[in-house]
């Protein structure tokens, strides 16, 4: 699945913004995205690709603010889809070409689309 929004960090001392995984209950250590400092006044885009184990699976947007009132961090306009049309047309591909040289074994999992 695909996993998009806006994000904006502008301001001093600015902590960090990260997504993770909550699964059964339990917040993953690892981000899944993650950025920290001042990333300018403009709105900036995301587009994180995620495998999803289970459907007792949530996506946890995690902040940490500086020490001061002058750091602001938001997130808006987050979309949740199956995949972008980038990844359908690059997994076609990948296959189209294995298909194509007859890959087998453990040549074909260098061309893995997972």
């Amino acid at each position: 699945m695909c996993v998009e929004f806006q994000y904006n960090m502008f301001g001093t001392n600015i902590g960090s913004l990260s997504l993770k995984l909550k699964k059964n209950g339990r917040l993953d250590s690892n981000s899944i995205f993650s950025k920290s400092g001042a990333q300018g006044s403009a709105w900036k885009q995301a587009k994180v690709n995620v495998n999803i184990p289970s459907s007792n699976t949530q996506l946890v947007f995690e902040t940490v603010s500086g020490p001061r009132h002058l750091s602001d961090i938001a997130v808006d306009e987050v979309k949740v889809r199956p995949h972008t049309r980038t990844d359908i047309n690059t997994q076609t591909a990948v296959r189209n070409l294995m298909s194509m040289f007859n890959l087998t074994g453990s040549a074909r999992s260098l061309w893995s689309t997972k």
